[in-house]
Formats: C-alpha cells, sequence, structure tokens
C-alpha cells in the first residue's frame, strides 16, 4: 500500500527515477490499479503527458522486441509480463490510449505513438 502511493505519486510527478526505482526493486506491481478510478500508473502517466514515463513504463515490452522510444514501427506485437498492459481499462472503460486523446497537446501525442505500437487484439491480461 504504501510503495504504490509512493508509486502512483512519482509517475503523477514525473520522478522518472523513483518509479524506475520502485520497478528495479520490485517495490509496486506495474499493473497495480486505484482503489477508485482504477487507474494504472499508465493511465496516469497519459493523463499527465508524460511520454519519459509511458516509455519507461512499456520498455521492458519496447526493448524485447527492438522496438524504441517514439519510433513509429508498422507492426503489432504481444503483452509481455515484464511490461505494462496498455489494455487495462479504468472505472469507465478507458485504456490509456484513450486518455491521450481526450486533449491534445505535443507531451500526450508522443505518449499516444509509445501506445501506438501495441494494439488491444495482440494483447492479452
Amino acid at each position: 500500500q504504501h510503495s504504490f502511493f509512493t508509486y502512483s505519486y512519482a509517475v503523477r510527478a514525473s520522478k522518472i527515477e523513483i518509479v524506475e526505482c520502485l520497478l528495479k526493486s520490485g517495490g509496486c506491481e506495474v499493473n497495480a490499479q486505484t482503489k477508485g478510478s482504477k487507474a494504472t500508473a499508465l493511465h496516469r502517466a497519459c493523463m499527465k503527458g508524460r511520454p519519459e514515463i509511458v516509455q519507461l513504463l512499456l520498455s521492458k515490452l519496447f526493448v524485447s522486441l527492438g522496438i524504441f522510444l517514439l519510433e513509429k514501427v508498422n507492426h503489432s506485437c504481444t503483452y509481455s509480463e515484464y511490461g505494462c498492459n496498455p489494455n487495462i481499462t479504468d472505472e469507465d472503460g478507458r485504456t490509456a490510449l484513450h486518455l491521450c486523446n481526450l486533449d491534445s497537446t505535443p507531451e500526450k501525442e508522443d505518449c499516444a505513438k509509445l501506445l501506438s505500437n501495441v494494439t488491444d487484439n495482440t494483447l492479452t491480461d
């Protein structure tokens, strides 16, 4: 519980070093959801327009497939247990990609570009 609060705050505040430390140490579950809105860290990073956090949360998935930050690749990939799952929905049924499209900013567009490399129909829980 305590580490989830730290993890959630670090994502919202774009404290990439803290997020990375918690992920590497196993101090948090990458796909953990908040009790109220059922948002994940990926949802929070997209709402705040934090592409560097989105990349970190997806990094093990991307690195294993040779996909790099903001590089548009025209193929889909499969979910890896080591990266976060971009198909998780919040209490309103929205994925992180949906949240990128609520209002357009360059940062949210960068988040959407990262998420566009993974597709709903190729990912599983």
